[in-house]
């Protein structure tokens, strides 16, 4: 509203000269304070924008966005170029960014979306040792899962010969394949699972950072078979919302599909509607 009222300036002065009531006269450096907090406060509308989509990753985007503007208002704050009133509003920006979200990086749940970001990775942190820490938690995950697909499970119950295995076994020593498959039986992968891990996540590290401006999603579709387990701890950690406007939105609708109306509409119903609402 503040910025409206800025663009239709000459407007709203020659509408104040023109009307006969005694309205309240705004003097030049009213309006430059009006166009100084606009400046202001423009980081942060662009900010809640970005972190409120509902069609693309938004939780890994926290930490990068919360320290980008946090770097935007201490360059404001260096600056004599804004009035004082304005300049209170940034200091007083500064104070809530460190009060609230100050800990931020220490978040595992941000920390490690944002670490499976390829266009952020540990490049985002401010704090190295947080980096390290999302970078030990993503490992562990992925050597979790490495053991998993390691260990037999019940399912896997040794195959009992029958008759023409038999016959086979009786041609091993003919078989061209025999002096390979004997020398490979017992072979075994090196390494721990915690070992494999680091190498995928070093290997993951050691990709180009994806533009800011791509999906994500489509770089881990793309290297699944690249980062088989990795792509996995991907899959449930990096799609995180960030703020609860998409579950806002989707009240909001069933607000309005849940009138007076159609207030007898099944709740199977109700969810098939909202469904093709939000995929359509």
């Amino acid at each position: 509203m503040l910025e409206r009222f800025v663009q239709l300036e000459d407007t709203v002065k020659s509408t104040v000269a023109l009307i006969e009531k005694d309205l309240p006269h705004l003097s030049a450096l009213d309006w430059q304070v009006a166009k100084d907090l606009c400046r202001v406060l423009k980081p942060l509308e662009n900010a809640t924008k970005t972190i409120s989509g509902d069609q693309y990753i938004t939780g890994s985007m926290v930490i990068p966005l919360t320290n980008g503007v946090y770097s935007v208002y201490m360059n404001l704050k260096n600056k004599n170029n804004i009035q004082e009133s304005a300049m209170k509003v940034v200091i007083s920006i500064i104070k809530g960014l460190d009060d609230r979200l100050g800990n931020l990086e220490r978040s595992k749940t941000f920390a490690v979306s944002t670490y499976l970001d390829p266009r952020f990775k540990a490049y985002a942190f401010k704090d190295e040792i947080c980096a390290e820490t999302a970078k030990k938690i993503v490992t562990a995950a992925v050597a979790h899962h490495v053991s998993l697909k390691a260990k037999p499970t019940g399912d896997q119950v040794e195959k009992v010969p029958n008759t023409e295995d038999s016959r086979v076994d009786e041609d091993d020593e003919l078989s061209i394949w025999s002096s390979l498959e004997k020398s490979t039986a017992t072979v075994k992968p090196k390494g721990t699972a915690t070992s494999r891990a680091l190498m995928e996540v070093q290997r993951y590290m050691e990709e180009d950072l994806l533009p800011r401006n791509d999906n994500p999603l489509d770089w881990w579709r793309e290297h699944k078979y690249s980062y088989p387990y990795l792509s996995i701890v991907a899959q449930e950690k990096l799609s995180i919302v960030a703020t609860s406007v998409p579950c806002e939105r989707i009240f909001s609708k069933a607000g309005l599909v849940i009138s007076d109306r159609r207030n007898r509409l099944s709740g199977n119903k109700v969810d098939k509607i909202l469904f093709l609402n939000m995929n359509t």
